[in-house]
């Protein structure tokens, strides 16, 4: 019996040493989102060299291509809200002000998630790179403080800028639903300067946008904290204006842009250059612990 096994090993060892095939995997959650999100390997391939040839700090910050999806389905899922939210209350026979009142409370929340959401895309994106040394190595290339920076920009437009104008044709549509009523002379002046509102709430929207994008890359790069970064911004560009300075919100926005963007382009080699506060920050995972000083 045991020479029948010892013959039987010496021929199937040199057949069963090699690795064989592996069996297929089911893939998992994460893997089959990014597949449905960027496309498959060959596509995600072609859609990062087309980054690479327009800016390569544009290829390194748009890696995470799920992002997008996601947005657009919580616009999707924002709209759905909203028509459930029309449908109950025309069904309930409410009154034309509550009508009025859900429709502004609803644009309202819905423009503030969106620059919560742009200030903390951009604050994350500037503290990492900074936490990570990526500007470091950055600035040792031949690319310019203008190209590390529109990339950023390019990167973040291109998560945000068709759900933002998603938004604004919403709110345009919920400003109108809001004053809908049969045309006589005095209602049409009524309608038309509810349009001329929404008109002017859709510029300030495109403006605070823009405004918590360069405020969140600027206190990103310079403090490296992404959620401080993003309290301040939020809280220095939109709330405090509004409380303390009695003057139109695009104003505030336009000076903010101006602060902000200058800070970057004349301040960012400094900002980059300057002592970095080791202290952890929870971003979605600890960025850095403070290393212990036990030896």
């Amino acid at each position: 019996l045991g020479g029948a096994a010892l013959v039987l090993a010496c021929r199937l060892l040199p057949r069963s040493w090699q690795d064989g095939a592996t069996p297929a995997v089911p893939r998992g959650w994460r893997e089959r989102w990014q597949r449905w999100a960027e496309g498959n390997p060959v596509q995600r391939a072609a859609r990062r060299r087309h980054l690479l040839d327009q800016n390569p700090v544009l290829w390194l910050a748009s890696r995470q291509g799920g992002q997008r999806l996601a947005i657009w389905l919580l616009v999707g899922l924002a709209v759905v809200v909203w028509i459930g939210i029309s449908g109950v209350g025309r069904w309930q026979a409410l009154s034309s002000t509550w009508l009025t009142g859900m429709a502004y409370g609803f644009s309202l929340v819905l423009t503030w998630g969106m620059k919560i959401g742009v200030a903390a895309h951009a604050a994350y994106a500037f503290a990492a790179a900074r936490r990570s040394g990526a500007f470091e190595l950055l600035l040792a290339t031949p690319l310019t403080t203008q190209q590390i920076i529109r990339g950023h920009f390019q990167a973040v437009r291109s998560v945000w800028l068709g759900p933002a104008l998603a938004v604004l044709g919403l709110n345009l549509l919920v400003g109108l639903s809001a004053v809908a009523m049969p045309l006589t002379v005095g209602t049409v002046f009524v309608m038309l300067g509810s349009v001329v509102a929404s008109a002017y709430g859709s510029v300030r929207f495109l403006c605070d946008l823009l405004a918590v994008f360069w405020v969140a890359s600027w206190f990103g790069l310079r403090d490296g904290k992404a959620n401080a970064a993003t309290i301040k911004t939020i809280l220095y560009s939109q709330v405090l204006p509004g409380i303390l300075l009695c003057v139109p919100g695009v104003i505030p926005d336009l000076i903010f842009i101006a602060w902000a963007h200058d800070r970057l382009r004349y301040g960012f080699r400094d900002a980059v250059q300057k002592p970095l506060d080791v202290r952890g920050e929870w971003v979605g995972t600890m960025a850095a612990k403070k290393p212990s000083s036990a030896p």
